[in-house]
């Protein structure tokens, strides 16, 4: 299988489901509909994903280590430096 084509469809597939997530709900998005937004089939979602939980898992993780890291360079650029004053 090739990564970059792989990689691809896991990103639609998140992208998909962050747009189906906000407009519809987490509880009314099928993994059907996920499926058919993102242009794969539904076994590929299985592939990558446990269950559409672990996808909301995934998104939320995405989000957590992003603002972690935006949190570090806060500290490292303002924070630090005040230390040794």
């Amino acid at each position: 299988m090739n990564t970059l084509n792989t990689e691809d469809a896991k990103e639609r597939i998140l992208s998909a489901s962050i747009d189906l997530f906000s407009r519809k709900g987490f509880d009314a998005t099928r993994v059907n509909e996920i499926a058919e937004s993102a242009g794969v089939n539904k076994a590929l979602i299985y592939y990558y994903f446990k269950n559409k939980e672990d996808i909301l898992d995934t998104l939320l993780e995405a989000v957590l280590a992003k603002l972690s890291a935006s949190s570090m360079e806060f500290i490292n650029s303002y924070i630090v430096p005040m230390c040794f004053w």
